[in-house]
């Protein structure tokens, strides 16, 4: 029994446990972590935390990603091992393991070559690990990659059937644009350039019976994410609250600008995407396949629809991220999955070559973590090699009077204190959401100011920027609270941060 189990799954058993390996060393939600302080990482576990405490996201705690990346922190969230929330880091795995998965069936589809498949495949996490994309883990665009790797591997299929899909496959689809719409929709390009891809040329095959199924179908998918989403807010009469936060934050405040949609795709490709590129030798190899591959090879599509479709996919999914007109260097990994096409390719051509599996595996996985530690040496401040960051230090000065820890992370992101202490944050307002001017985020700033002029709390964590404009705000500070410890920073944006108790 059990060694049909592994002939049959063995592969899909050895890449779930590459990948929990792989995040066990780059993950800060990992056990070799005290904790994760990355900034929305920690927004997305306090509103999740908050769910489970009864507050409903933007009407007790507001910020502008999606409701569903609340829900999933919040469903495993109560996992922790000490202060470390181990329930996210098992989400990771979950989500790295269907990447990969996909990435083998998407490989062995187009190559037929099992043990080329699953060679490629184990080069991926690689790929994915970059600490300028995945930095310490837990961003909401890790979580939707699962999503576009399924969605490669459905083209294909469908490319396959003549632009055909099955009730089941449309279904699916349906539900995985609901599920991205409600964490990020300016993630949703790849699936916007396939359907339309596919709707017009049904219409050129006057394929019309077809058509309808993929609209009702991929409709009713939708819903199904759409409805929980709706009744949860509408039980709670927050329906408002979501619309008015995940929408209208967005459109008003958002980080929207003047300049036209393609001076921003060129500013973001060359001051962001081609700079990361060139830190990494073999993912700029495999992107720079990708054009080569589509438009100048016949070897892994034939088809010129098939072609303008993949490269569609390609320009809408960068295309769309950019609409805010900002680029944070974790939107990269939105560029990552069509690295697939490489690998593929790569397949096909060395499908002739026969490999002892037995005798490469364990050298490509040897190499890959090499090459995890080399491009994210997060490893070097885990529990291993004894560090511990700043935030503890704080935390433990905080914590001397576990029974009356209140703290405001003053003016900021969320930095990680409330989940890291156990405690909600005191108010509504409680991170900034990345507002680029102040009078585009007052309502944040006095709720802030007033917890501090009125000290309803005992302890305000706020930072000394180099930036003089971006410190007019903390007199009020110092004049309610004293400094008790402080922390250099070596950073271009922040002098250091800083810790006060009320006076």
């Amino acid at each position: 029994m059990i060694k049909k189990i592994f002939k049959n799954y063995g592969h899909y058993i050895y890449l779930y446990i590459f990948s929990c390996f792989a995040l066990l060393l780059c993950s800060h939600f990992s056990p070799l972590y005290k904790y994760n302080f990355s900034e929305d990482p920690s927004i997305y576990l306090t509103i999740g935390r908050g769910i489970m405490h009864g507050l409903i996201p933007y009407k007790d705690l507001l910020d502008i990603k999606g409701p569903i990346i609340f829900f999933l922190y919040a469903i495993f969230s109560p996992i922790k091992i000490g202060t470390n929330y181990f329930g996210i880091f098992i989400l990771e795995t979950i989500a790295l393991w269907i990447s990969v998965t996909f990435i083998y069936k998407t490989i062995l589809l187009v190559s037929k070559s099992k043990n080329w498949s699953l060679i490629l495949t184990l080069i991926y996490p690689f790929i994915l690990l970059n600490y300028d994309s995945f930095m310490n883990g837990g961003e909401a665009e890790e979580f939707i990659l699962s999503f576009i790797f399924i969605l490669i591997y459905l083209t294909f299929k469908i490319i396959n059937n003549n632009y055909k899909a099955t009730k089941k496959q449309y279904l699916f689809l349906g539900f995985s644009v609901g599920f991205v719409f409600w964490i990020k929709y300016t993630c949703l390009g790849a699936w916007l350039a396939f359907y339309l891809c596919n709707f017009f040329i049904l219409i050129k095959q006057k394929d019309y019976i077809e058509i309808k199924k993929m609209i009702y179908y991929s409709l009713l998918g939708f819903m199904f994410p759409t409805a929980f989403v709706f009744g949860y807010f509408l039980i709670n009469h927050a329906f408002n609250d979501l619309v008015w936060g995940y929408f209208g934050w967005n459109y008003l405040y958002g980080g929207l600008s003047n300049e036209t949609f393609l001076k921003h795709l060129f500013f973001i490709i060359s001051h962001s995407l081609v700079p990361f590129l060139r830190q990494n030798i073999i993912i700029w190899l495999l992107v720079i396949l990708i054009p080569y591959i589509l438009i100048f090879s016949s070897s892994l599509v034939k088809q010129t629809n098939a072609k303008l479709v993949l490269l569609s996919m390609i320009f809408c999914n960068m295309a769309v991220e950019t609409i805010a007109g900002i680029m944070y260097s974790y939107y990269q990994l939105l560029a990552i999955p069509f690295v697939v096409l490489s690998l593929s390719w790569l397949a096909i051509k060395l499908k002739d070559y026969r490999i002892k599996t037995s005798f490469l595996i364990p050298i490509v996985s040897f190499f890959t973590f090499l090459g995890i530690i080399t491009e994210n040496p997060s490893i070097f401040n885990s529990n291993l090699f004894g560090y511990t960051p700043y935030q503890v230090r704080f935390a433990n000065l905080m914590k001397k009077n576990p029974k009356n820890v209140s703290v405001l992370d003053f003016n900021e992101l969320d930095s990680g204190w409330y989940n890291y202490l156990g405690i909600m944050p005191p108010t509504k307002y409680f991170n900034k959401m990345n507002m680029h001017h102040d009078g585009e985020y007052r309502p944040f700033i006095n709720a802030q100011l007033n917890i501090i002029k009125k000290r309803k709390v005992k302890y305000v964590i706020c930072i000394d920027s180099n930036y003089k404009n971006a410190n007019k705000w903390n007199k009020v500070v110092y004049k309610n609270y004293r400094l008790i410890d402080e922390q250099k920073i070596n950073d271009q944006y922040i002098n250091k941060y800083l810790l006060l108790e009320r006076k």
